[in-house]
């Protein structure tokens, strides 16, 4: 019990309770960010558009069933 009262104890508890609470506010910090949080989304999708005709001349068939099915979907609404 007396190793609670140990002054060394309490500092190193305070230093380790200080960091806890540093890395909290920089995750809501982080959170609360919308227009870095909206740049990040926007660079993965730009990142993301980029690979998409690689992998289309990957996967041919593959593409051209999702090219089929946009079309169709597109007719359709069309129609109706």
């Amino acid at each position: 019990m007396s190793d609670l009262r140990d002054p060394d104890i309490i500092r190193e508890d305070i230093q380790e309770t200080r960091e806890q609470l540093g890395e909290a506010v920089e995750a809501l910090a982080a959170k609360a960010n919308v227009k870095a949080r909206a740049q990040e989304r926007l660079s993965d999708a730009k990142r993301s558009a980029v690979t998409l005709p690689h992998k289309a001349r990957e996967h041919p068939k593959a593409a051209g069933a999702v090219a089929l099915a946009l079309i169709t979907a597109i007719l359709l609404r069309a129609r109706g």
